[in-house]
């Protein structure tokens, strides 16, 4: 259970930094 909601925050900061990412390219655009 521990690891599994580890690895669970790990994807969802993983998406946030993908958002982000999206985010300023669409802005750089």
């Amino acid at each position: 259970m521990a690891t599994e909601s580890k690895t669970f925050n790990v994807s969802k900061k993983r998406n946030k930094e993908k958002g982000k990412k999206k985010k300023s390219m669409i802005l750089n655009a």
